[in-house]
């Protein structure tokens, strides 16, 4: 699901834009699995 939510859009109206960003207005400036390690780190 993380990748899922983070992931950059391709192609369509929504292209280069996240699922994430779409939702909370905000811009996603890390690739997700940068995002995904950060989490992963204690």
């Amino acid at each position: 699901m993380f990748y899922h939510n983070h992931r950059v859009f391709m192609g369509g109206k929504r292209k280069g834009k996240t699922p994430m960003e779409l939702a909370t207005n905000s811009v996603q400036k890390e690739d997700w699995i940068e995002l995904l390690l950060k989490k992963i780190e204690i």
